[in-house]
């Protein structure tokens, strides 16, 4: 579903799968499929009506001290970063 850096991440409410999604992205495939919010399949695990919570301290943690290297420009910077690096670019 996401193609992009995972961006204000869900993760899987289903305790033995926790694949992330961007909250947009997430929100985008329902709009598309007109899909109720009691309608959610995860497309990993394919658990219907699980729902989808904030992920853990953790996994927050680690995604905001990820290392990227830009495309445009090659420049390496941190995920938290992120917004201030796209307007700089």
């Amino acid at each position: 579903m996401c193609t992009e850096i995972v961006n204000a991440p869900v993760e899987c409410d289903n305790a033995e799968c926790g694949q992330l999604y961007c909250s947009y992205c997430l929100n985008m495939k329902l709009y598309d499929k007109n899909l109720q919010q009691d309608q959610k399949e995860c497309e990993v695990c394919k658990k219907v009506n699980g729902g989808y919570r904030p992920p853990s301290a953790l996994i927050l943690k680690m995604l905001s001290t990820y290392c990227m290297q830009c495309v445009t420009c090659s420049k390496p910077f941190d995920l938290k970063n992120l917004p201030l690096h796209e307007i700089m670019c």
